[in-house]
């Protein structure tokens, strides 16, 4: 390349010979100078070169651009509007993902409730057993004892009772019905009546002990006042009570009450059941269970979807009795029994069926308390309308509990084969949106709500793994009972929690863990941790602070 090197006279007064005039090292320098110089002019003479091109290129391109739209108005409004369409349909698609993640949320926690029953079997056509309701044995002078075991009832007779020399036919019955026993207003049922027949002359030698389930909710247990309706013969709705007696437990007859169980003692045999006074210190009510049933398949047309809610009493025997009823009507469990404490007199309990708190219908099922008291198991029935449902998932929330008293919520999940068809047509305006910045703020709130609802979910799961991490390293009986007065609850409350955790053979921590969440549905989101920490100082778990 070549430079033409002009002449430059110094811009100082005493230097005022051309460069060439210097010495020669001095003439180099200059020169290099000079040569630097001159690239540099060269790269911006090129750069502004490049820029020029790139300008008439994006000129070029623009131009190009505008003819292509003046060739296709027509193509290019209809673009608009099926871009504004595809936006629109992106915002719903977000709000549906997040109500899915909601109803995800509920689906979780109804089979987590599911695992914490491991002790139920759901019968089906397969291994439905039959329900054993009566019993015989042969008994002599050995003695023996006879078992209903789908009710957990015994009957023993010590060595000696019967003084015969051949063994005696005897019959153990269980009584699940005796609605004109006992006093509705003074009295509550909770376990169920027995009934032992035998030879009319058969006398007894020595008294005989039944064993019986109860489901009272007691604080201490020699302080509750039992009472006794027997007669002689079969037992019968209208049988003639020939005994009305205030047990004790001391003499014949007697009650011993222990936790989940009574032991009766008698000295002839006969039909029998035992009822507790309600006007009692130390008793607090009792347990109930609630188990709502669906038909199967669920009807597609969606304008009257029966659910079907049985509330009775938390007894051994009645949940096979009613899942093996359901199955024979075509109807199967859409929740696991939940536990419905009646603790407070003269309140009825109230039913109803909600989709995101909004009630279904007017129907408010009432179970009055006078029926609590007398029996042991009430059915109420709800025809739904879910044809305004288009989703192929329905959650319906039965509220079971006493009026003005906490309720229990039971996610009630119905699962149809298609989707139902909305009715319900776009707007004009939703489809002819004006521009794409408003629709792309629409879309960015929907997903920071979408976000916002996974960001909550998550954090509630988090804590709940808390919750779950604290009832299984907290086993020991004494542990229990300081954590949950540490939560606020009385001891009967621990008490029951306790009992849950004790159900099955193996010992779990459901009834633990139950007690934690009962404790966090009255806690903010906010301070909720901090408040589980304090809790946990407090119950003397300071270390297990640092696992969560």
């Amino acid at each position: 390349m070549r430079f033409n090197l002009e002449r430059e006279t110094s811009p100082s007064s005493s230097l005022s010979s051309s460069y060439f005039s210097l010495s020669p090292t001095s003439s180099i320098d200059l020169f290099l100078g000079e040569l630097v110089g001159a690239t540099a002019r060269v790269h911006v003479h090129e750069e502004k070169t490049d820029t020029q091109h790139t300008e008439e290129e994006e000129k070029e391109k623009e131009e190009e651009y505008y003819i292509a739209m003046e060739n296709l108005p027509h193509e290019t409004d209809e673009l608009v509007r099926a871009t504004a369409r595809v936006q629109v349909h992106e915002e719903q698609t977000d709000t549906q993902n997040a109500e899915e993640e909601e109803e995800e949320e509920e689906e979780e926690e109804y089979y987590m409730a599911m695992e914490s029953l491991p002790h139920r079997t759901v019968p089906n056509e397969v291994n439905v057993k039959p329900i054993q309701m009566e019993c015989c044995k042969r008994v002599g002078v050995e003695g023996g004892k006879l078992q209903l075991d789908s009710f957990e009832i015994e009957l023993e007779i010590p060595p000696g009772a019967i003084d015969s020399e051949a063994p005696q036919d005897i019959s153990l019955r269980v009584l699940t019905n005796t609605p004109n026993l006992g006093n509705g207003k003074e009295e509550m049922s909770v376990c169920f009546g027995v009934q032992c027949l035998a030879r009319d002359d058969l006398v007894l030698k020595l008294p005989v002990t039944y064993t019986i389930p109860h489901c009272a909710v007691i604080s201490r247990y020699s302080g509750v006042e039992a009472v006794l309706y027997t007669g002689e013969g079969e037992y019968l709705p209208n049988a003639e009570v020939k005994e009305q007696i205030s047990l004790t437990q001391s003499g014949i007859p007697n009650c011993n009450i222990e936790r989940d169980v009574l032991r009766l003692q008698m000295n002839h045999f006969s039909w029998a059941f035992i009822k507790f006074k309600l006007k009692n210190f130390f008793f607090g009510g009792k347990r109930m269970r609630c188990l709502p049933f669906t038909e199967k398949p669920l009807p597609e047309e969606r304008t009257t979807v029966v659910l079907r809610a049985h509330l009775y009493d938390d007894i051994k025997g009645i949940y096979m009795k009613i899942m093996s009823q359901e199955e024979g009507l075509g109807f199967v469990y859409i929740h696991p029994e939940a536990e419905v404490l009646i603790s407070v007199a003269e309140v009825d309990v109230k039913m109803a069926c909600f989709i995101k708190r909004d009630p279904i219908g007017d129907t408010i099922h009432t179970v009055k308390y006078d029926e609590l008291c007398r029996g042991h198991h009430r059915t109420r029935s709800f025809n739904l309308d879910l044809s305004s449902q288009p989703d192929e998932k329905i959650v319906v929330t039965l509220q079971v509990g006493q009026t003005g008293q906490s309720v229990e919520e039971l996610l009630c999940i119905f699962k149809f084969t298609t989707p139902r068809r909305s009715t319900s047509l776009p707007t004009r305006g939703q489809e002819q949106l004006q521009g794409a910045s408003s629709s792309q703020t629409l879309q960015a709130s929907y997903r920071s709500t979408a976000e916002t609802l996974k960001n909550i979910t998550g954090r509630q799961e988090d804590f709940d793994e808390k919750l779950t991490t604290v009832a299984r390293k907290v086993g020991k009986r004494d542990e229990i009972d300081n954590l949950g007065k540490a939560l606020g609850f009385e001891q009967e409350d621990i008490q029951r929690y306790v009992d849950t955790n004790m159900k099955n053979a193996d010992v779990s921590y459901m009834g633990t863990l139950s007690m934690l969440r009962k404790w966090r549905k009255k806690q903010t989101e906010a301070k909720e941790f901090e408040a589980l920490k304090g809790v946990l100082r407090k119950a003397g778990q300071i270390r297990l602070i640092d696992d969560l």
